[in-house]
């Protein structure tokens, strides 16, 4: 039985989304025996079903076949996906008693919310103020002097800006390819005019006092997926060092690699393993968190952590369609347990 991928794409002919990686799910669907269409929605309404071929060298288009009973969603963007020939598919589909994997992408000031509300995660949460008005936001930087702000849709670090509130000024830095960039708000009158050029939906996150490293901030990256007791397992964590004074640590922007074992042995010694193990604590509650308060089925979940000094892991974000793993065998791993749950569920 076979696997079906959902795309879209405004372009006939072509299936749009990260061509790469659905050829890479092709590659291990074939050491796997496992069979991989993509399914590209249009605009009209159709669907586009694409095969790969190896002498074309890409994919091409073959004759629609009867829909899988399991679709893992990777529609590309989040406009894309809430347009309406999208959405109408979706329900369609899912009023037919099929499933849609990772029903969406997940939104900071959502995924904010839901947290909030699961008690069992309230130590591990930074302060976060949804969208703001300009005047919480005064109030919040005479009660702390550091923030940051990140749009709700943004990924890979995009966006985040750190606010930090001195007597006379605000200073905003931003990151461009691990380089920083500074700006200032010199009074109120300024605060304000770029308070009302924000965009609509933004989360406030208080500064989490966490550990760094040689005086680089240093998250950790972790990859989770659904396994066939439909619980979640771990695929694999690495480490995330930002430049020096960097607000953040996405390798596209700066970012460099480390391994979590050596980082946690580094900053915890012998307490290493129990940190290891209440980060595991932490991102099982995120995804039931998140399952529970956005509804749907969830096969593939990347979080972004940082640990304080006490070795409590403060969860940042979630993603729903993580980008390429940085580390190759974690990326792997991680697929070949997505395909082999895809086909578990297809089956049942």
């Amino acid at each position: 039985m076979s696997i079906g991928v959902l795309t879209a794409s405004v372009t006939r002919g072509k299936p749009g989304g990260d061509i790469t990686h659905f050829r890479r799910l092709v590659r291990l669907g074939e050491q796997m025996e496992i069979p991989i269409l993509i399914y590209s929605l249009k605009p009209s309404g159709a669907l586009e079903t694409f095969a790969w071929n190896a002498s074309a060298g890409g994919f091409s288009e073959i004759p629609m076949r009867q829909l899988p009973r399991v679709l893992y969603n990777r529609i590309p963007t989040r406009r894309l996906e809430q347009m309406d020939w999208v959405t109408s598919f979706k329900d369609r589909f899912l009023r037919e008693g099929r499933t849609i994997t990772n029903p969406g992408f997940l939104y900071k000031d959502e995924l904010a919310k839901v947290w909030s509300r699961a008690p069992e995660l309230s130590a591990n949460l930074p302060v976060t103020l949804v969208s703001p008005s300009f005047e919480e936001a005064l109030l919040a930087f005479r009660e702390y002097p550091v923030w940051y702000l990140k749009p709700a849709h943004g990924k890979a670090g995009m966006g985040i800006k750190r606010l930090k509130c001195g007597d006379r000024a605000i200073e905003i830095t931003h990151q461009e390819k691990g380089r920083m960039r500074t700006s200032e708000l010199l009074d109120e009158k300024m605060v304000q005019a770029f308070w009302r050029n924000l965009p609509a939906r933004f989360v406030l996150q208080r500064e989490a006092k966490t550990l760094a490293l040689d005086g680089c901030r240093a998250d950790v990256r972790l990859l989770l997926h659904r396994d066939l007791r439909d619980g979640f397992t771990r695929s694999g964590a690495g480490v995330r060092i930002g430049p020096r004074e960097g607000i953040t640590t996405h390798v596209p922007n700066g970012g460099r690699l480390a391994t979590l074992n050596k980082t946690l042995k580094s900053l915890y010694g012998k307490r290493s393993e129990e940190v290891d193990a209440r980060i595991e604590e932490v991102v099982q509650a995120g995804a039931r968190a998140i399952e529970l308060g956005c509804g749907g089925v969830w096969c593939e979940l990347s979080f972004d952590l940082g640990l304080s000094p006490e070795g409590t892991p403060i969860l940042f974000e979630a993603n729903a369609k993580p980008m390429k793993f940085d580390e190759t065998r974690i990326e792997t791993k991680g697929k070949m347990q997505l395909l082999r749950t895809l086909s578990h569920m297809a089956r049942r």
